[in-house]
Order: structure tokens, then sequence, then C-alpha cells
């Protein structure tokens, strides 16, 4: 009997022998296939049919064409997995192996006494949301089977790879990778990103470390979770952080500090780029623009809290201010960039354009997007601000570009802030962004570290009584670096 294997953890995939099978383009026959081997026995066919088709696509005969296409997909010669009669469908799963029931039969039986090599291989192979891309959200039954056990195969993704991290916290660097698959699989969990948090500083990778610090940190913001300080004390590398794969006991959120004095929230060293963005909004208001502004630059080097001051000039020039930031975690999230921007600007600006349901229609979309600019430019300046371009999805990097060349004579400006060094790994962002500079629609306004003598005045101003002089040549000209450095020694 030759091999067969059902992978459900990331892309749908069915293997003979190692060979990948193409698989049925339907995607409610895929969903037929995972129902049925999962559950482990047969359904009346009329459940099928209420599960996965509407009455007027037929059922019955849904069902009947779905079955023939997994039997050419499963059977074999030696045997017939499909196990139909007239009245039930079952899935016949002797000799198959289903990723996840085998990682559930590791996690069961027990992963401290496994071999750590069997672990990292069982990471490796079990990996990916459980049946990735492949949802029905018009199907409620199916829908609601699929996210319990998408959540249950998350429970054990996570039970994998906390052990692994556990058992390999001597080692940090081949611990790190199960790490950050770690706080990816689970994003919101603080203690997972504390971990990792814990690893890079651990590891010498402070960037990485205070990166991971900000978006957990934006993260909780996000959910509304209350801080418990955990990823506070993991970025300071507080004593008994050592093992870093060991929980560290709550301590209490981080201690108030006094507020800052009134002149704290100005921009400190960033004259020019200030007097370019004023430039621009000045261009804006004389019925120019058509613009964009790519504002460049590493981690806490400043370009949220330039984005805000452009945000206050917005709100003088009297502008139709349209903001919202792009989050790592959402990268999938269809337009969600847009949406957002216009759901925080005006709930009704969203629903004319994406509440009509039809967010498959890319370029009916595109139009949407590009009329409410013209409509809302003929009376007024448009400004957009997306920060963390890095992290859009791509309907929304391919929107702003269309957007942004539909604009070209109104008075629209766009200004955008990105990583320099993850402005790469997003095809789609680069794509557009090469392209509105190909089309001279773009300008980059690149931050550089800021002087010493900036540093030492933002030290002042921000945390007094702290040691701006050594401060200011550690923080190596970050200003979110210096603060952080600052409050922390006071």
């Amino acid at each position: 009997m030759t091999e067969l294997e059902l992978r459900f953890l990331g892309d749908l995939e069915v293997t003979r022998d190692g060979k990948a099978l193409p698989l049925p383009p339907s995607r409610k026959t895929r969903a037929l296939l995972a129902y049925l081997a999962l559950n482990g026995k047969p359904f009346r066919r009329e459940h099928l049919c209420e599960l996965l088709w509407d009455i007027p696509d037929d059922p019955r005969g849904s069902l009947r064409w779905s079955l023939s296409k997994l039997r050419r997909l499963v059977d074999d010669g030696d045997c017939c997995r499909i196990v139909a009669d007239r009245l039930t469908v079952g899935f016949d799963a002797t000799g198959v192996m289903i990723d996840v029931e085998a990682l559930k039969t590791l996690v069961d039986a027990g992963l401290d006494d496994a071999p750590l090599d069997a672990l990292e291989t069982a990471v490796a192979r079990y990996r990916g949301n459980f049946l990735e891309g492949l949802e029905l959200a018009n199907f409620h039954d199916f829908q609601a089977w699929c996210v319990a056990e998408r959540e249950r195969a998350t429970r054990a993704q996570a039970s994998l790879l906390s052990t692994l991290v556990r058992r390999l916290a001597d080692s940090p660097e081949r611990a790190l990778p199960h790490a950050r698959a770690l706080a990816g699989l689970l994003p919101y969990d603080e203690a997972a990103r504390a971990t990792l948090i814990r690893l890079l500083v651990g590891s010498g990778r402070a960037d990485e470390a205070e990166q991971q610090y900000q978006l957990g940190a934006r993260l909780l913001k996000e959910v509304g979770a209350e801080p418990t300080g955990a990823l506070y004390r993991a970025r300071r590398g507080a004593p008994g952080a050592g093992s870093p794969a060991r929980p560290v006991a709550h301590e209490g959120p981080e201690p108030r500090r006094a507020p800052a004095a009134p002149a704290a929230d100005s921009l400190v060293g960033r004259d020019a780029e200030l007097a370019r963005l004023e430039a621009a909004f000045a261009a804006l208001t004389g019925r120019g623009g058509g613009r964009l502004v790519l504002v460049r630059g590493e981690p806490g080097i400043g370009k949220s809290r330039l984005l805000r001051a452009a945000a206050d000039m917005a709100r003088s020039a009297g502008a139709c201010l349209l903001e919202a930031c792009a989050y790592e975690s959402e990268a999938i999230r269809p337009f969600a960039l847009w949406i957002d921007a216009l759901r925080t600007r005006d709930a009704e600006l969203a629903a004319q354009v994406f509440g009509a349901g039809d967010r498959d229609h890319r370029d009916r979309l595109f139009d949407g997007l590009s009329e409410l600019v013209a409509r809302e430019s003929e009376s007024r300046p448009v400004v957009l601000l997306f920060d963390d371009l890095q992290w859009a999805d791509d309907s929304s990097a391919a929107a702003l570009h269309y957007v942004a060349r539909m604009s070209a004579g109104r008075p629209f400006l766009g200004i955008l802030a990105a990583r320099d060094t993850e402005l790469g790994d997003n095809a789609a962002v680069r794509r557009a962004v090469r392209e509105l500079r190909h089309a001279d629609l773009l300008d980059d306004l690149p931050l550089e570290a800021l002087p010493e003598a900036a540093v030492r005045e933002l030290i002042a101003t921000r945390v007094p009584g702290a040691s701006s002089e050594p401060l200011s040549r550690v923080s190596g000209g970050n200003p979110l670096l210096a603060v952080e450095l600052a409050r922390a020694e006071v």
C-alpha cells in the first residue's frame, strides 16, 4: 500500500510516497476532506450538505461531485478511503499520516522526555495555522468547527515550542528560532514575547530586542491588556533573567514616574526634517500636492514622532486627515491600513468604500478610495499618514500606489514611515515604493542619528536628573534608546 499523508497545518497538502498531489480547485471539496479525515466517523449526507452547500447550489449533486474528486485524490488500488453509501459518508484513515493528529499524539505522550532532535524535527514539520487560507465564513457550522480545530492545533504547537525553548535555555542561539516562532504564534502573549526579548538581550541582539519590546507593548495596548512589566524587565535584562526560557515572577508594572516637563513633547534635533514637511504642506495648501513622503530610519529614531508633528500640521491646515498604523500580526488582513484610517476618521467613510461586501473586487475598491480622496479634496486638502509601512498588507500597498497616481493633480499629501531594515522584506510595499519613485511621486526623508548635543537636550527635557553626557554617547544618537536608558537610570 502506498503511503498517504494529509497535511492540514499551513496550506492543505496531500502527498503519496512523498510526492505532492494536485488538489481539487474547489475550496469546499478540500474543506470536506479535512472534515471527514479529522472527525473519524461517518456523517449523514444531509449533514454534509447543510455544512458546506446552500440549497440553490444543488447540495446533493455538489456533494457527489466533491466525493468523486476526493476518491481520485486519496483512494488507490489497495484501499478505498472514501467510504460512502446511500445515507452516510466517512473516511478510512487507517495507515494515513495526518499531521494534526500526529502533533496531538506527540504532545499527549509527554514532551519533557522526548529527544530534543525529535522535537525540533516535529516543529519544522508541524508548522503553520490549521487550514491556512481555507476560510468559509458564510458556512457557520463549518467555520465554528474550523476555529475549534485551529485553537486545538495552536495549543499543541505552543506546548511544543514552549518545551523546546525551556529545554534549550542553556543554548540561546538554538532556542531563539523557537522563541520567535512562539511569539509569532501567540502575538498577544506577554510571557512568550518577554522570553524572546530575554533571549535576544542575552545574545547581544539589542536592536531586535528593542523592536520586539515596541511591538509587544503596541499589541498589548491594541487589545486593551494591562501590562505586567514583563516586557520592560526582559528588555532591561533584569536580575534572574539569565535563564531566558524560565518565567520571571511578575513584580508589578513599571514604577510610575513624575510627569515630563511641558517642553518634553517637542521635537528635538529635527529642524531640517520639519522644514521639509512644512514645505510639503505649503505646496499642498497652495492647491498643489499629489505627492508622498517616505520617512525612513531604524527603530526608535523618531519616525512616529515626526508623523505626529505632521498630524498637527494637517489639523492646522484644516485638512481631511486619514491616519493608520500597520501591524506585523495583521499583515494578511486585506486593506487593513485603509479600513483603519477611514474608520478612525469617520465610520461612514469606511462604509462608503468597504461596506458593500465586495472586498474581493480590488478594482472597485481602488476606484472607491480614489473617488473618496477626489471628493474630499474638492473642499480641503487630504493628508494620509501611514506608520510602520513595512508591515502593510499587499492590498493596502497596491491601493496606496493607485490612489497616489490618481491623485497626482489634487491637494493630496501622503506621509509614510517605515523601518529601513525591514522595508525590503515586504515585496508589495517595495514594488509600490519603487514605482512611485520612478513616477516622481515620492520623496525620501531619511532620519539619521541625532547629534550628541541634541540627545543631551532630549534627555534633559524628557528625563530631568539623568546623566545626559554619558548616555548621549552610549545611545548612538537613537532618541528612543536614549530616553529609555535615562529612565532606567533614574
